[in-house]
């Protein structure tokens, strides 16, 4: 029998996930109910990788060998296995609302560049395998900008894997005038792993020792670690990276064309093996490739005859000279009419922009580049959980 939903009579559910994170919660509240890792685990027993799946991130993060870890979308934020996503859902919605699919009208958040093979095979399982009753699918960006109270505006969207400049123009996405680049925070925790290891600090998960504590002494021994997967190693160093970089990773009040590195001040963290160490320069340096690109930081450094140097060994990285240069960018692929209306209404949102110092800078910046006779104003979408650090 069809049934109507229209109103207050529907309590919906919202499903946003990402390459990081997903995010599920009713619609109408202010914050998600529920926040997770967007990975799966299997149990690989003799070599069959079809072993039980385990969705609950607890669960995942339990020791255990023989045990791999996987996400459930690609670094483009598409599906890669609707089989494993779909028994990922009904355990998210039945252990966390005890809600029934069958029951419960979704809104689906999706990548804000079209893939139209991908929505219609989410279709499909939500609908023939999930038997969903109700299905609104929407675009990151459109979405954003609703929950913010916007009709109208320019999302910069920056999170574990890639960064968007997409303009909202009446509820509507521009996609002629969206920008996308492969650069993240997943970016920032690769070069901050590469930074620690170039200084011989190895990041040790915490199932690979012992900690015990000895009169006023906490000493360390190593475990063996034979038998667990590179995945589950993989997924543990990720999480002690993240909080390493949501502690210590700083975006610059002003170019470090004109801060010297060395005047930054240094930051001191404990690893949970108990090494302790200091970081200096290097937390604003990574950072700062979202809003001056590689090759200018590099040119800038070899002026100044540093020592420091990024390397650009990904392709994706060429041409991209930072977020406020891809904000007006978009805005001026756009209608002359509406240009004034988005300089005016730009809202940054993802994980990322959660880096220290980055909306403040990114409030500097764009005024600076943008038309003189337009104002520009940034908010920030963020507000306590809504959205979880990357």
């Amino acid at each position: 029998k069809l049934k109507m939903y229209a109103g207050d009579d529907v309590s919906s559910i919202v499903v946003d996930v990402g390459t990081h994170t997903t995010r599920l919660g009713y619609a109408g509240e202010d914050q998600p109910q529920h926040i997770s890792s967007s990975h799966v685990g299997v149990i690989v027993e003799e070599g069959d990788r079809n072993g039980e799946l385990i969705t609950d991130e607890s669960r995942i993060d339990y020791e255990r060998k023989h045990f791999e870890v996987e996400p459930i979308v690609n670094s483009d934020g598409f599906i890669t296995d609707f089989d494993k996503f779909q028994t990922y859902l009904e355990n998210k919605l039945t252990d966390n609302f005890q809600l029934d699919l069958t029951e419960s009208p979704l809104l689906f958040t999706e990548p804000n560049m079209h893939n139209k093979e991908h929505r219609l095979k989410l279709t499909e399982i939500l609908f023939e395998k999930c038997n969903v009753p109700c299905l609104f699918l929407g675009k990151n960006a459109v979405l954003s900008a609703f929950a913010s109270g916007k009709s109208t505006c320019l999302v910069l969207d920056s999170g574990h894997n890639s960064t968007y400049a997409a303009p909202v123009f009446e509820g509507y996405i521009l996609n002629g005038s969206t920008l996308r680049y492969r650069i993240g925070g997943s970016y920032v925790s690769n070069k901050l792993h590469e930074y620690l290891k170039s200084k011989g600090i190895p990041v040790n998960p915490g199932y690979a020792f012992n900690k015990v504590v000895d009169g006023e002494d906490i000493k360390v021994t190593p475990k063996n670690t034979e038998g667990f997967t590179d995945s589950y190693r993989d997924y543990h160093i990720h999480k002690i990276i993240k909080f390493f970089k949501q502690e210590c990773a700083l975006v610059s009040d002003i170019s470090i064309t004109d801060k010297k590195l060395e005047n930054i001040k240094p930051y001191e963290y404990e690893l949970p093996d108990g090494k302790k160490f200091e970081i200096g320069g290097e937390r604003c340096l990574y950072p700062e490739v979202f809003f001056a690109g590689v090759d200018i930081i590099n040119q800038e450094l070899e002026k100044a005859g540093s020592d420091a140097q990024m390397e650009d060994d990904d392709d994706h990285l060429k041409g991209f000279i930072g977020v406020q240069h891809a904000i007006t960018e978009s805005i001026n692929q756009t209608d002359l009419d509406i240009r004034k209306e988005l300089y005016s209404n730009i809202l940054a949102t993802g994980g990322n922009c959660m880096t220290q110092g980055f909306i403040s800078r990114l409030q500097k910046e764009l005024p600076e580049i943008a038309p003189q006779n337009l104002r520009v104003k940034v908010s920030s979408s963020h507000s306590g959980s809504v959205t979880e650090y990357c």
